[in-house]
């Protein structure tokens, strides 16, 4: 669960990059075209936020978002094992990188976005906002699996 292979300061350089395009709303093309799918989410699961990469994948709308219709548990698959614990380490503060043997969200098979999904089993959950001392909004980034030096983790 822990950043497993991965480079703990490339990664935290990628999501205080993200949370920095995320947070600053003159930056939001940016987080917007990010090359990776990106959802930020609230405690109750309602996306706050997802890239082009993200709602390309989901078939969700901005304005589904915008009204608060979204829930991302509705798009990760159930039988992910350990992903609720990566969720919880997030909200206390703690970003880690959830290694999947197969992809985290769902889509209907033999769909183009199926087969696009599948080419990133990994999620980077991080924390985006803090209010009152407490994590806000948890980011995920969904990753291939390679690690910073091209390396395909096991």
């Amino acid at each position: 669960m822990a950043l497993y292979k991965y480079n703990f300061e490339r990664i935290h350089t990628r999501m205080n990059y993200i949370q920095y395009l995320f947070t600053h709303k003159n930056h939001r093309s940016l987080f917007d075209s990010f090359l990776f799918p990106i959802v930020v989410y609230d405690r109750d699961g309602t996306i706050a936020a997802a890239n082009n990469m993200f709602r390309d994948f989901t078939g969700i709308n901005e304005d589904d978002i915008q009204l608060k219709k979204v829930n991302i548990f509705d798009y990760i698959e159930n039988e992910n094992d350990g992903l609720e614990e990566a969720v919880r380490m997030a909200f206390s503060g703690t970003p880690n990188v959830y290694i999947s043997d197969a992809r985290i969200l769902h889509a209907e098979t033999d769909a183009p976005e199926d087969f696009m999904i599948q080419n990133y089993p990994n999620a980077i959950f991080y924390p985006m906002t803090y209010e009152q001392g407490r994590v806000k909004l948890v980011g995920i980034l969904l990753d291939d699996n390679k690690t910073a030096e091209g390396e395909t983790i096991d």
